[in-house]
């Protein structure tokens, strides 16, 4: 393959790269706000707890039903955005691998050009086949 042919590649592989990671931090986030939430509702419906065990009503019961729907929407989605993540974090994983892998092989191919020895034409010095000798 050609050096441009290389770096096409490369280049393509960082940009995939990037994007999922990209993608990956957005879920992070959407994530951290869903379990936010999710400990806000739980945080309400145990102090509503406590207040119906102490004797005091609560002031309305229909939004019990809509907040226990709500979490149950939460969770599922939670579990959504992990399962999501996950298979973002794999493919990152991936191509992060991938990544490592063509710059290895880069590499060596360039530092095989480097270490070539010398010009054309051109002897070593401890070369027996010298001209001269």
């Amino acid at each position: 393959m050609s050096d441009t042919d290389w770096e096409d590649r490369y280049r393509k592989v960082l940009e995939q790269r990037n994007e999922l990671q990209q993608r990956c931090n957005d879920q992070e986030v959407t994530i951290r706000r869903i379990n936010t939430r999710l400990a806000q509702i739980e945080n309400n419906i145990a102090a509503k707890q406590r207040l119906e065990a102490s004797g005091v009503r609560p002031t309305s019961q229909p939004r019990n039903r809509e907040n226990e729907q709500l979490i149950e929407d939460l969770f599922k989605r939670n579990n959504e955005l992990m399962k999501k993540n996950q298979e973002l974090m794999r493919g990152h994983k991936k191509l992060a691998t991938e990544l490592e892998k063509k710059k290895r092989e880069l590499a060596r191919k360039f530092a095989g050009r480097t270490r070539s020895g010398t010009a054309p034409g051109r002897r070593k010095a401890g070369d027996a086949t010298a001209a001269g000798e």
